[in-house]
């Protein structure tokens, strides 16, 4: 069984080339939040690949995820698209590896998440049709024994920021 967790960087401010982009305040306690929440819900990562915009870094930061994941920074996730994903994702070649968290941008985040969902709660799967917010979170789970055998899969959560204890 392999979990995937689909993560839109938090909220970014505006002004600065887009690729530089840094979180606003309501953006750093929205990743703080975030990473509680994986905590606490027994979700941490065993292997995180992020964009290496300046905003899904900092969105990473705030998760607090301390030295337990290996990380992998990619351009392949600011201009990409669901293929792109993919293949960082069924590209990853370690047995041992359960959980991946993939910190990206819309709207590659919420199209992948739509093209690996094919089961799970009517609700969500109609929220996810409209996309992830900023700090959104999809929790996708496959019956797979390997991460290249990764394709449709069940979504068992998804999150607003507003979900999250203490996010605002």
């Amino acid at each position: 069984m392999k979990t995937l967790l689909l993560l839109r960087h938090a909220k970014a401010g505006v002004g600065a080339p887009d690729r530089e982009r840094g979180l606003t305040g309501r953006g750093r306690r929205q990743s703080a939040a975030a990473g509680r929440y994986l905590a606490a819900e027994g979700l941490l990562p065993d292997f995180v690949i992020c964009s290496d915009a300046r905003r899904t870094r900092e969105t990473l930061d705030g998760l607090a995820l301390g030295d337990g994941p290996a990380v992998r920074f990619t351009p392949d996730l600011y201009d990409g698209h669901v293929p792109e994903l993919l293949g960082l994702v069924r590209g990853i070649e370690d047995a041992g590896v359960s959980r991946v968290l993939v910190i990206g941008h819309n709207p590659t985040i919420s199209d992948a998440g739509r093209h690996l969902a094919r089961e799970g709660e009517p609700a969500s799967l109609s929220r996810l049709a409209l996309g992830m917010p900023t700090s959104g979170l999809a929790v996708l789970k496959f019956d797979a024994a390997d991460w290249g055998a990764v394709s449709a899969g069940t979504l068992t959560r998804l999150l607003r920021p507003a979900d999250y204890p203490e996010a605002d």
